[in-house]
């Protein structure tokens, strides 16, 4: 495990910088709804049921991983300076050692149990019941929505260095032998989950919002310098169908490519924007509300929006159903692209920055049109030649004709 304080070079922050941060929906907007308290940020919104079932996930877990469960017990225990520091605004200060210890374990326990069952994992290996009311057969598929929505809240996180020694459990280990790699190519919630919890990811990601982030983003590339922006720059790039009509072609990225692998190419022949694969699934509308959120209370650690300039640029590329439709058939956009509209109309009043705004700046200043305005004229003026042609020929017949009549 990386040190809590070391520099990322990557990304130019210490992993102690990336804090799960408390949202305040009185302050930032919105309400919390239902949820299923993961870690110490809102414990407070927890319900009986849930803590019931935490208890009791907690025993068989605990009946299950005699061999490990002390040792990954004491490893836990040994970083709590560590866990203290990743929870910003001090939310842990008056919690003792021994809580904050069981809080972790508890909690980061149910977490997993969840996450792999949602994968796909037995979790009959604990001996569940069948019409246990969550991990039952074809239970857990009830409380779905509302499972999936409290682990991609903001801050109700558990930190990975925590999960990561939990998975070290008997039981853990066992579930996770039994997760295809399948998964991947899943809507995004699931990938987020099996990334983050399957896959050693570098740099490591501080919690599950922070794998979605990466997921998102993609690699850094040489190309993604941040631009300064200008008064007289413009805010906003035309919608979708009308750079079609100005000849600009749209293109999916392919392989891991994300956000930060968005590029326009202009040259005498072609016009091209390239864009990041958006799949558009059950949770999707649901993980982009929850990518925003945390990127705006990580902001004040000194994040930059790059997925929520990201969003704010489709918004301005998608007005109508004609630009979904021409983003579906150049297979930027596939599943229920339906939906993305109307998310996205609430973004108007984002502002790009960085990146994003300079690909904006390249459309705007490498216009297609300086270009195609000749070629446009092209298709009547083949017309016109083989109009021409044509009578020149027919003439030439009739002087032919008349030259062998006697």
């Amino acid at each position: 495990m990386e040190p809590l304080c070391s520099r990322n070079e990557k990304s130019g922050l210490t992993a102690v910088e990336r804090k799960i941060c408390v949202y305040y929906p009185d302050f930032y907007g919105g309400k919390f709804g239902k949820l299923w308290v993961f870690g110490p940020n809102y414990r407070r919104f927890g319900t009986e049921f849930s803590e019931g079932v935490k208890e009791e996930a907690m025993e068989r877990i605990r009946s299950n991983s005699q061999l490990s469960f002390q040792g990954v017990m004491n490893a836990i225990r040994n970083m709590e300076l560590g866990v203290r520091a990743v929870y910003a605004d001090n939310v842990v200060k008056d919690l003792t050692g021994p809580q904050i210890q069981d809080l972790m374990i508890q909690d980061g326990c149910f977490f997993l149990l969840l996450a792999f069952s949602i994968l796909g994992a037995d979790s009959q290996k604990l001996k569940y019941a069948e019409n246990h009311p969550v991990f039952g057969v074809g239970c857990a598929t009830e409380y779905m929505d509302n499972i999936i929505e409290s682990m991609f809240f903001v801050g109700n996180q558990i930190p990975l260095m925590v999960l990561e020694q939990l998975m070290h459990l008997d039981i853990f280990q066992r579930m996770k032998a039994t997760i295809g790699s399948k998964q991947q190519q899943l809507g995004l919630a699931k990938r987020t989950l099996y990334k983050f919890l399957m896959v050693e990811l570098v740099p490591k990601p501080v919690d599950l919002l922070h794998c979605l982030q990466s997921i998102m983003l993609g690699p850094k590339r040489s190309s993604n310098a941040a631009v300064t922006k200008k008064v007289d720059d413009i805010e906003d790039c035309v919608s979708a169908s009308k750079l079609s009509e100005q000849g600009v072609r749209f293109r999916k990225l392919g392989g891991e490519f994300g956000i930060r692998g968005m590029h326009y190419e202009c040259n005498k022949f072609s016009a091209v924007l390239y864009l990041p694969d958006l799949g558009v699934d059950r949770y999707t509308d649901l993980l982009i509300k929850c990518l925003l959120k945390y990127e705006t209370v990580q902001e004040r650690q000194g994040v930059e929006p790059e997925a929520s300039s990201y969003f704010k640029f489709m918004s301005d590329l998608i007005h109508k159903p004609k630009d979904i439709e021409i983003l579906v058939s150049e297979g930027v956009i596939h599943g229920r692209s339906e939906r993305l509209q109307g998310l996205l109309s609430t973004l108007d009043g984002m502002a790009s920055s960085g990146y994003m705004h300079w690909v904006k700046r390249e459309i705007v200043r490498n216009p297609p049109w300086q270009w195609q305005k000749p070629l446009k004229c092209m298709p009547v003026i083949c017309s016109a030649l083989i109009v021409l042609s044509i009578m020149q020929m027919h003439y030439s017949m009739l002087s032919f004709d008349k030259l062998q009549k006697p």
